[in-house]
């Protein structure tokens, strides 16, 4: 059970029916703490969690409203709650439609957002009359928390670039699964009635049935019978709006968009963001037939908001019991390899109005319960499979129904093997599906720690389908789609937990055995019965995917060929139109540039690859050229040999880079290409450009020099401490492919690269290296107790790298040993001290280090001398590597 500190979002509703939908609409719900509930508060609450937040909801008691009401109440919540610093006041309102600009209808959200003179919420009926008999308001309420301002500024940038608002899917998800009764679903549009404001509801007439409909305002029709979001100012007051001509008067005054009647009571208690859902038009033809969905979408969108809403400071608390804790704590997971980490956070997703039949086809198969467990799609380099992937993973995340996700990456250590691929599945699994998952895996590990370290299956078994096969969820409502309902229901029917998990690039995974184990283990996914978990799984038509996946049935998988979707060329050309608009616009250039004559020739260039448009675009906006001579020398550029559509996509970049260059220079430009961008394709772990400069002693500015006119194919921070990545992975291996060795200088030698890079990185290690690196006044001292601070002092990051990478580039070298050479003398001198920093750094990955450089080193090993001197270093490090990780100097001696 969590603690009361745990809480730290406030939910205020201020009737029984708002109250219902914000607990509709919870990813679980939780006992509430009362133990340590203030003496005098009598209010009642519900405590759940959306997303990453845990959230205390409270409600008005029944028949009791008004501004002062809820002040009180929320006074007593934050004596009970003192951890809860933001709220959210959801619930309904009354329109205020202000034709034409404010095209407000029943069913539509209003949020307060400050405007002119006001923070966001008006309160009208505060103030005094002066002489002339006009009224005028008194202060100002407090503005809305700058957390929840910024996180809705992030939405409508995005809805303006075209992702739509997924609160009417979230409102609609609800009622198709039962959650709420069907008194919640939208009423029909023909019952939206907004009479003239001059024309009051005659007393004599029972209903507005009976209105003359001869005043009814005229509006189009909407194309999409859907809600739509209005930001504005609120106003708020203690008696209820019931007058056209009022309303009107200060929606012309004061620009208000809603009326209500209890968030005045919240601004200067508990900084809150208001959302109102619209049920009446303020004006005496109220009823409330409009009601129950009114709060449905209002509870809606703040669920999506609070999905957006980045995680706040939290305090500290006890450590809640291991029934409550649905982490799992001694896994280590692969960093970057989530959707949603922090490494992903500016990976692009599907560009609005592209892939839309194709998303479509994969949104259905994740709904139909009689679907197949794997969606298998393939494609080429650069047709556009992890765009898709992150933006599949993205639409099931929102719905609440990611099971977790693992996007495979060449050159990033922890993401380019199957070593951390199940226990971060493992993982994610377990937060998602809150139920017995996590504590299960708990004892597995409490009974053999060293589960994560077996083989692929063995963690499959015991990971994953063991802690699923006995899975139970902690609350019996859970219906799968990531809320769990323990209010009303429709139904008694028991529905199933489905979760899907994206698994992207699966052939970018090193290990071919990996790779053919991973396929295997999915398909048993089949074979559970308490819950439905499906995988979505994306590569390129690559040896031993292909032949793996035939070997399934038929019943176990779908598979679709991304590059013979159709359409894929009318989803490229708006790509280019959207992204040569947005250079045209920031680089003041005419508009309709370039023209549609050489969009079009650029889109049947690219198609059917996506990355060729993209990388177009970043080539041709790059701030440093002149767009017009750039998309100029693309549309015409013609090869000089029969090349393929990837070739097409950087040889123009390599052809401008060498004629940019003076003939007496070119030489010396050549061999720095390969030191740095051969150096920066080649690295297990990206680095920053300061860590590329102490790794291979090349200058910043150097290094910063040579990158600027490479902006479109490698992904340059502006911090220098941030790491450099490739755009896609086909640029390296494209750079690294034998046929371009006759069609560029630029070739890098894969071999010859990592030669070099492991040069450097024995002599950081020789020159960084010692006994008791840290400095720490004992040797016994735990490695539990040497602070991150201490460790980032004395480990230096191209130490680190050094330290957990050179073994790799050694094999991929093809290096042979030999007695004497610089590998030897090197361990000779700093083996237990490489030993120790790896035990500092990461003991996990010191365990497979240590293991991959004794297996790689053997058959390299030509001389005796030499092979004693291994076999030697290999029995202390496998007697002693069990003791490593809690004393890194104790058993290493000075020298």
């Amino acid at each position: 059970m969590l603690e009361i500190e745990d809480y730290t979002i406030g939910w205020i509703c201020a009737l029984p029916l708002e109250l219902t939908a914000a607990i509709a609409v919870l990813d679980e719900r939780h006992e509430t703490p009362e133990s340590r509930q203030e003496n005098h508060d009598d209010n009642t609450y519900v405590c759940g969690c959306i997303g990453k937040h845990n959230i205390v909801i409270t409600c008005l008691p029944s028949g009791v409203y008004g501004v002062t009401s809820a002040s009180n109440v929320v006074t007593k919540m934050r004596a009970s709650f003192p951890s809860v610093k933001i709220g959210l006041m959801v619930g309904i309102g009354g329109g205020a439609p202000m034709l034409p600009q404010n095209d407000i209808r029943l069913g539509d959200v209003v949020v307060s957002e400050p405007v002119a003179g006001f923070g966001g919420v008006l309160q009208y009926d505060f103030g005094k009359t002066v002489q002339s008999g006009k009224f005028v308001q008194h202060g100002v309420l407090n503005k809305p928390p700058g957390v929840f301002l910024k996180t809705i500024s992030k939405m409508k940038s995005e809805h303006i670039s075209g992702h739509a608002y997924e609160f009417n899917n979230i409102a609609t998800d609800v009622l198709e699964n039962g959650i709420l009764p069907e008194e919640f679903r939208r009423p029909p549009n023909s019952s939206d009635r907004l009479f003239q404001s001059k024309y009051d509801h005659p007393e004599e007439n029972g209903s507005c049935d009976d209105c003359d409909t001869t005043l009814l305002v005229e509006r189009e029709p909407r194309a999409r019978n859907e809600a739509r979001l209005h930001y504005g100012l609120i106003a708020s007051g203690n008696q209820v709006m019931k007058h056209g001509l009022t309303r009107d008067k200060l929606s012309q005054e004061k620009g208000v968009l809603c009326f209500e009647m209890e968030a005045a009571g919240l601004m200067d208690e508990l900084p809150s963001l208001v959302i109102r859902g619209i049920c009446d038009y303020c004006d005496s033809h109220k009823n409330k037939r409009w009601q129950n969905y009114a709060a449905l979408v209002a509870a809606a969108f703040a669920r999506e908001l609070l999905f957006q809403l980045p995680l706040q400071g939290s305090p500290q608390r006890p450590i809640p019991s291991e029934e409550d804790n649905f982490n799992v704590p001694g896994l280590q997971t692969a960093k970057g390899a989530s959707f949603g980490d922090y490494d992903d956070q500016y990976e692009p997703e599907c560009l609005p109005g592209t892939r839309v039949d194709l998303l479509k086809h994969i949104g259905d198969w994740t709904d139909d319960v009689e679907g197949k467990k794997v969606f298998w799609m393939y494609g080429m380099a650069g047709t556009g499979k992890s765009t898709i992937s992150r933006t599949v993973a993205r639409s099931l995340q929102t719905n609440g129904r990611l099971g977790g996700s693992f996007f495979f990456k060449r050159g990033e250590a922890s993401r380019s093997t199957g070593l951390l691929f199940v226990v971060t599945l493992a993982a994610q699994l377990a937060r998602s599906l809150r139920g017995t998952m996590a504590s299960s895996i708990r004892a597995v590990l409490k009974a053999e720690p060293d589960t994560p370290s077996k083989s692929l299956e063995e963690q499959f078994r015991k990971l994953i389908f063991g802690p699923l096969a006995e899975f139970r969820a902690r609350n019996p409502h859970d219906n799968g789609a990531g809320t769990s309902q323990p209010g009303p229901r429709n139904s008694t029917k028991t529905i199933k937990h489905t979760r899907v998990m994206v698994v992207d690039a699966l052939d970018e995974c090193e290990g071919k055995g990996d790779v053919q184990v991973i396929i295997q283990q999915l398909a048993k996914l089949k074979d559970l019965t308490e819950v439905d978990i499906r995988v979505f799984l994306t590569s390129r038509p690559d040896l031993p995917i292909i032949p793996t996946f035939q070997k399934l049935k038929e019943d176990t998988y779908v598979d679709l060929v991304l590059h013979e979707v159709p359409d894929i060329e009318d989803d490229i050309s708006l790509y280019l139109k959207t992204e040569m608009s947005r250079i045209a616009e920031e680089r003041h250039l005419p508009e309709g540039w370039p023209g549609a004559a050489v969009v079009q020739t650029l889109v049947k260039m690219a198609t059917p690859l996506f990355i060729y448009a993209a990388t177009i675009c970043r080539f041709v906006g790059d701030e440093h050229w002149n767009p017009n001579e750039r998309v100029k020398m693309i549309s015409e550029y013609e090869p000089k040999w029969q090349v393929s559509r990837l070739d097409k996509t950087y040889l123009p970049i390599f052809e401008q880079l060498l004629a940019s260059q003076h003939e007496t220079e070119r030489g010396a430009f050549v061999q720095e290409f390969k030191d740095i961008v051969g150096t920066i394709i080649n690295l297990q772990d990206p680095l920053s450009v300061r860590t590329l400069s102490q790794l291979i002693q090349v200058s910043d500015r150097t290094i910063e020099s040579r990158l600027r006119s490479l902006h479109s194919v490698l992904d340059v921070p502006n911090d220098p401490k941030m790491p450099i990545r490739t755009f896609h992975k086909s640029f390296p291996d494209f750079l690294l492919d034998q046929n371009l060795r006759r069609k560029s200088q630029l070739w890098v030698d894969a071999r010859e690269s990592h030669e070099r890079i492991l040069d450097r990185c024995l002599d950081v290690m020789s020159n960084g290296l010692k006994f008791n690196i840290c400095e720490l006044k004992s040797v016994a001292t735990p490695r539990s107790e040497i602070d991150d601070r201490t460790i980032q002092r004395c480990i230096s990051p191209e130490l680190r790298y050094a330290c957990c990478h050179w073994t790799e580039h050694l094999q991929k070298a093809k290096h042979r040993l030999t007695d004497n050479d610089k590998v030897s003398k090197f361990l000779q001198q700093h083996c237990l001290h490489w030993i120790e920093a790896l035990t500092i750094c990461d003991t996990d990955l010191l365990r497979n280090v240590i293991g991959i450089s004794f297996s790689c080193m053997d058959w390299n090993v030509s001389y005796k001398e030499t092979y004693t001197s291994w076999a030697q270093l290999r029995s202390l490090a496998t007697s002693t590597i069990q003791h490593l990780g809690s004393c890194p100097c104790k058993l290493l001696p000075e020298n």
